[in-house]
């Protein structure tokens, strides 16, 4: 099993600031999201590629909108 632990700083979107995963390659972990506004997400169990696509993704807002928020299997909790 190997651990991620995986902190993005000052990402390119006008809304999402930072991104951060804690989790297993081959699994899943938890996202926290830091959003321009101040606000702050932890979304649990999120597999490590869905975190891949979403900042490698031209539009990092988009894709997360689209892979997570919009994904009712992703529960989360506001920090």
């Amino acid at each position: 099993m190997n651990k991620v632990i995986f902190q993005l700083s000052d990402v390119d979107s006008s809304s999402i600031s930072y991104l951060g995963y804690n989790g297993i390659m081959d699994g899943t972990g938890e996202m926290n999201v830091w959003f321009r506004n101040g606000l702050i997400y932890k979304y649990y169990d999120v597999e490590f590629n869905v975190f891949l696509i979403i900042v490698r993704s031209e539009s990092i807002g988009s894709a997360f909108n689209k892979l997570v928020v919009k994904n009712p299997k992703y529960l989360y909790d506001k920090v």
